[in-house]
């Protein structure tokens, strides 16, 4: 046996072999091993299959794969890894192989993967990344009872009185997008993504209904939540997946949060992020889930899992780190209908 592995970009004709191997190896009737149009919404953009391979030089089979985003359209780009798979041990260190000709191949300005395990953790640390923890935060509904979350303590922070309210406004079209994308690229966080994509991620989603709304100070588009209305149990939540802008703004948003939560009836509204000052959603209303928390703020819906879940992190940036639940392939679902 040759003791190395031809490590390659993926081609549009290696599709069906991606997802074969998805399906064989990583885990059986994966979203992207059963409906192509999805695998290409995710991971064939701007002209790009978004996976790396290792192949056996002979008989050019499959030994592992390592699957991206892309987040921009420059030349060097933000990107994240998602599946990362070696199906065998008959090539020591193939996994690293394959994600350091990622990392070293791919024009990537930085790389970064959400959802890791203590293996996975420890390996980017020795390669010099930073690894760290989404920090998950929520708004609770004064309620008599909760189908969704477990709540033994509502202990609820009221926004702060003596800031500033702004106005959040639900977007119907993409109006403001591009101003904020503009601002995004000049603030220095890390990773950017381009207003292709998130108009590709946010609005053509084939199989989510992303909620997104402006906060306005009068007439002055200032930032953008993603959101995603999520039911289940009879009841329902809303999830903040995504933001773009100026992060102190949403100091500015407790009272517009407070009436969402009121009017659509939601059990909670949560945020898992990291980058964004502990003061500044604290001052919006959001309280912390940390490990003294009692309360059960679940992450998993497809299916649901009443538990809380930390979503390790690493990225090889060097600048501001600013990180959402949507990063990676977080909020991509499970279950689809074609």
């Amino acid at each position: 046996m040759n003791n190395e592995c031809v490590i390659r970009k993926a081609e549009y004709e290696d599709i069906p072999v991606i997802m074969a191997f998805i399906d064989n190896y990583w885990k059986k009737g994966h979203i992207l091993a059963r409906s192509r149009k999805y695998f290409e919404y995710q991971h064939y953009y701007n002209g790009e299959v978004s996976f790396v391979l290792a192949e056996e030089p002979i008989s050019k089979e499959i030994e592992g794969i390592l699957g991206y985003i892309l987040y921009s359209e420059e030349e060097k780009r933000d990107m994240f890894g998602v599946i990362w798979k070696v199906r065998t041990n008959n090539y020591p260190m193939l996994g690293m192989k394959i994600q350091l000709y990622a990392m070293r191949n791919l024009n990537a300005r930085t790389f970064s993967g959400v959802g890791l395990n203590q293996t996975t953790i420890e390996m980017h640390k020795r390669w010099g990344a930073m690894v760290g923890k989404l920090k998950q935060y929520y708004i609770l509904s004064d309620r008599g009872d909760y189908s969704i979350a477990k709540v033994e303590s509502l202990d609820r922070n009221k926004y702060n009185l003596s800031v500033e309210q702004f106005e959040l406004r639900p977007m119907t079209g993409d109006e403001g997008l591009q101003i904020v994308c503009e601002g995004e690229k000049n603030s220095g966080k890390m990773p950017v993504k381009s207003y292709n994509f998130i108009k590709h991620r946010y609005f053509e989603n084939p199989v989510y209904n992303y909620l997104k709304y402006s906060i306005y100070d009068k007439e002055n588009i200032l930032g953008i939540f993603i959101s995603r209305e999520i039911e289940c149990n009879g009841s329902k939540i809303l999830r903040i997946v995504d933001y773009f802008g100026d992060e102190s703004y949403i100091r500015h948003t407790g009272r517009a949060l407070e009436n969402l939560l009121q009017k659509e009836g939601y059990e909670y509204i949560d945020f898992y992020q990291y980058g964004i000052d502990k003061d500044i959603l604290v001052d919006a209303g959001f309280c912390e889930r940390n490990e003294e928390d009692k309360n059960i703020i679940p992450n998993y819906f497809e299916p649901f899992l009443q538990e809380n879940v930390d979503l390790d992190f690493y990225t090889t940036s060097k600048g501001k780190v600013m990180l959402f639940k949507a990063d990676g392939d977080q909020d991509r679902p499970n279950v689809i209908s074609e």
